[in-house]
């Protein structure tokens, strides 16, 4: 038997690798999931649009990452200078949580998220974009347990100092496994920036 699947930008697994996420860029400006069979087998879950709930046109996703948890998705919409936030139910399908999309630079285009190690004090989700028209990179933390100052699990706060000044046309990002540095390829400039990552906040620290 064989499939053939249409997707576009960058593919990405979900924590328990039984479900695909791929953004429609320049197409129906949305996110298409998938689910894998133990078989190997593929079945559209759905597509989701992404950027402005009442606006979707010129959204242009370019990349998404799932959180470690599972429990998150997050999209760059570069044409909206956005990124939007769904959380993940049990069937793959996307619900994009209240406040979404939030704002960040010019033309987001890569997303590196992950947690700092348990042997923290207390460990952080830390989301980290990259801008590829401001040349920059924009650092969150991700706020996991409600409370008076997170009203919305998922949400991203912006770090102190972010955004972190890139190389020219920054267009995506690596975290290390440790979660001690941040690499961010920039186009433009043929070089590769990086950063430490302080574990306590997600503020970086570009690297001598």
């Amino acid at each position: 038997m064989e499939y053939t699947l249409r997707v576009f930008g960058q593919p990405q697994w979900n924590a328990d690798g039984c479900q695909w996420k791929s953004c429609n860029r320049n197409h129906s400006g949305g996110v298409s999931v998938f689910s894998v069979g133990s078989g190997g087998s593929v079945t559209l879950v759905g597509s989701f649009p992404t950027g402005t709930l009442s606006a979707t046109s010129g959204a242009t996703p370019a990349s998404v990452a799932v959180d470690p948890s599972g429990s998150f998705l997050y999209v760059a919409n570069q044409g909206q200078g956005t990124i939007s936030v769904f959380s993940i139910d049990s069937s793959g399908a996307l619900t994009q949580v209240l406040g979404s999309p939030f704002p960040v630079r010019t033309a987001p285009s890569g997303l590196a998220v992950a947690t700092t190690p348990t042997t923290n004090p207390v460990p952080i989700t830390i989301l980290y974009v990259a801008n590829e028209g401001s040349n920059d990179v924009s650092a969150f933390v991700i706020c996991e347990t409600v409370s008076p100052s997170c009203a919305i699990a998922g949400t991203p706060v912006e770090v102190s100092g972010s955004p972190f000044p890139a190389g020219l046309g920054p267009v995506s990002a690596a975290i290390d496994p440790s979660v001690n540095f941040l690499y961010v390829a920039d186009m433009n400039s043929n070089q590769v920036s990086g950063y430490h990552i302080n574990p306590s906040n997600g503020e970086l620290t570009a690297l001598a």
